[in-house]
């Protein structure tokens, strides 16, 4: 309080001081901006099916591609079997998820390939069911809609997700 000079009303000063340094530290901590890929090797797509080498050839990745087992992109560690949230066509209706299949990095960044899947959501349990397969895409995470890496629960033959959150899509959000 000496070296800024304020003595009136100490105690509201120095809990804003607080409350704006621990915003600061959650909001870096929550979005951290760093991309960081576990240890790389240099991709060789001929090694894939054809379907995967559509999806990737799609996405026109640029430079040199190398493959990782998992990487850190703002937070969310993605690694190989996890599940991500593509996209929605109304509330918990048509809820495309993607199992990774491989984690890319080229020029521009962090990519995904997923394995995508149509869903059945059971309402009673609140989860998703993964159905059929629907295609191969590659993607970047920050066009997913949830980029946060969800686990798959085996139940006799069936895969079910369970959110941790609700899901808003932008179209959602308009009207």
């Amino acid at each position: 309080m000496r070296v800024l000079k304020n003595f009136k009303n100490v105690t509201y000063f120095l809990a804003e001081k607080h409350q704006l340094y621990q915003l600061r530290l959650r909001l870096t901590e929550k979005y951290p901006t760093e991309f960081s890929p576990s240890e790389t090797n240099l991709f060789n797509i001929n090694v894939y099916s054809f379907d995967l080498q559509v999806a990737i050839y799609e996405n026109n990745l640029v430079g040199d591609i190398y493959e990782c087992d998992t990487f850190s992109h703002k937070g969310c560690l993605c690694k190989k079997g996890n599940v991500v949230v593509l996209r929605q066509e109304a509330y918990n209706i048509n809820v495309l998820l993607g199992t990774i299949v491989l984690l890319l990095v080229d020029d521009n960044g962090p990519h995904l390939v997923l394995e995508v899947r149509s869903t059945e959501f059971i309402s009673s349990m609140r989860y998703f069911e993964m159905k059929d397969w629907v295609k191969y895409e590659c993607i970047h995470p920050d066009k997913l809609l949830s980029a946060k890496s969800l686990h798959v629960y085996k139940r006799d033959s069936r895969l079910l997700i369970k959110l941790k959150h609700g899901l808003v899509s932008e179209e959602m959000k308009t009207s």
